[in-house]
């Protein structure tokens, strides 16, 4: 239901966006010094070759990588250029919790690609 009203919506305001004749501005994503990916676990093999094409796209220097798990994994290692996130590092309310909040938000963050399969 909650879904539906989210389209119904969407819709509707991308149907008067159309009326009013905007034209899209793409930011300048030509030089961006830091990329942060949101992926699954099943996708951490692929992380080199990911960051390959993403540097010939963007020329970004830095890239993070927070992944969204049930666990965390006992042969990965957590740093400060991987995040492991589970549901315990979230409220009840579905809000991520303040220290897992901070360790996020003390990489520069010039853009949030989301690569995983649950949105």
């Amino acid at each position: 239901m909650l879904k539906s009203l989210v389209v119904f919506f969407r819709n509707k305001a991308i149907k008067k966006g159309r009326l009013k004749q905007r034209s899209v501005i793409m930011p300048d994503v030509t030089n961006l010094s830091a990329i942060t990916l949101l992926m699954d676990p099943d996708q951490y093999k692929s992380t080199k070759e990911i960051e390959k094409v993403l540097k010939t796209l963007y020329q970004a220097k830095k890239f993070r990588y927070v992944m969204y798990c049930d666990l965390i994994p006992n042969d990965k290692l957590q740093t400060d250029t991987m995040v492991f996130l589970t549901k315990d590092d979230f409220n009840i309310f579905g809000i991520i919790k303040k220290d897992k909040l901070d360790v996020i938000n003390s990489f520069e963050n010039e853009i949030l690609i989301n690569m995983s399969e649950d949105n």
